[in-house]
């Protein structure tokens, strides 16, 4: 499938990425079925989230529209924007105490679940020595020497997993590596050929610098994201496999409440549309299915369920993610897309 946009399950609205077909997986995923677990559930808790006003209220007189980055006011699903209080693998709590199931990961970089605890004994022990030097640390190093190996286009990196380049078949001349290469930690890189790199100061004539290059916090959260991800199967077995469980678990549920839904996903990464080639025109898409969006939106909230607050922005799935996630995210959406 190329070029998905608009979004049923917030997983993304808009993408420029050519995403497959999503096949179905080839073996079951072991699980207890969600009906009796519902069935024997206690009663949850009135949905509100006025804390969350409180604070963001507060938050529009001290930032530009009360948020660091525009899509976190949900302008494009409407509503109260949700102030979030703590993360743990594949679920979030905000500051009201309601709990979430997490498909927007930071944007990508929770590829291994949210505060993953092997991560965070190695940042605590990090810390210990310092935040940041603005000088060179060993462990810059580590973290380029896994880059180099894994990023067939990499002979070296300047430190700002054979993913798009493996799978696509393709080897630029030079490569970006955005914010998953810290775990967490913001940080990216960039690299290509030593004729290249070698052009990058104080090697050659381009100056490039940064104050918080190659600090020691985000290369301890990449260097053990990274080996994580080196285990065998992950990324290409268990990923696709809960991915596509997701997916078409909420094509499925389209059918059935008669919406007509596409989607795919490449990896942990997501994409879906309500309507099936609305895709085609991206403004009669806007125009159609806003409303559905934002009711779509505000009804998975409700049930637990946080999915990206805008139309134009992907959907992630990660390793903390369980067969459990997955079936509920599907049951919630199965009653919210009834009511749509």
């Amino acid at each position: 499938m190329a070029g998905v946009s608009g979004s049923v399950a917030g997983l993304s609205w808009s993408s420029n990425l050519s995403l497959r077909p999503p096949p179905r997986p080839t073996r079951a995923l072991p699980h207890v079925s969600f009906a009796i677990r519902n069935a024997i559930s206690v009663e949850k808790k009135a949905y509100t989230l006025d804390k969350s006003e409180e604070i963001f209220n507060a938050a529009k007189d001290l930032m530009p529209g009360g948020v660091n980055s525009p899509v976190r006011a949900f302008r494009s699903v409407g509503g109260q924007p949700i102030v979030f209080d703590s993360v743990k693998g594949s679920h979030m709590w905000d500051v009201d105490g309601n709990e979430y199931i997490d498909y927007v990961g930071s944007w990508g970089p929770a590829i291994i679940g949210h505060a993953d605890d092997k991560v965070n004994a190695a940042l605590i022990e990090t810390l210990k020595k310092g935040t940041s030097f603005g000088a060179p640390c060993a462990l810059e190093n580590v973290l380029a020497e896994m880059v180099i190996s894994a990023v067939p286009s990499i002979e070296m990196v300047r430190l700002a997993y054979g993913g798009a380049q493996e799978y696509f078949g393709i080897t630029p001349d030079v490569t970006t590596l955005g914010k998953v290469i810290g775990g967490g930690l913001p940080v990216g890189a960039y690299g290509g050929s030593k004729e290249i790199m070698q052009m990058v100061a104080p090697a050659g004539p381009m100056y490039q610098a940064g104050t918080l290059s190659g600090n020691p916090l985000a290369m301890t959260a990449g260097i053990h994201t990274l080996s994580r991800l080196k285990e065998p199967g992950l990324l290409s077995e268990y990923l696709d496999m809960i991915s596509s469980e997701l997916v078409n678990g909420i094509i499925d549920a389209g059918k059935k409440a008669g919406h007509e839904i596409s989607g795919g996903y490449i990896r942990g990464m997501l994409d879906s549309s309500l309507q099936k080639d609305q895709y085609i025109i991206l403004r009669m898409q806007r125009r159609v299915t806003q409303q559905n969006l934002q009711r779509f939106h505000r009804g998975m909230l409700e049930e637990g369920v946080y999915l990206a607050p805008s139309q134009f922005e992907a959907g992630f799935t990660s390793l903390a993610h369980t067969t459990e996630d997955i079936e509920k995210t599907v049951e919630a959406a199965k009653k919210v897309l009834q009511r749509i």
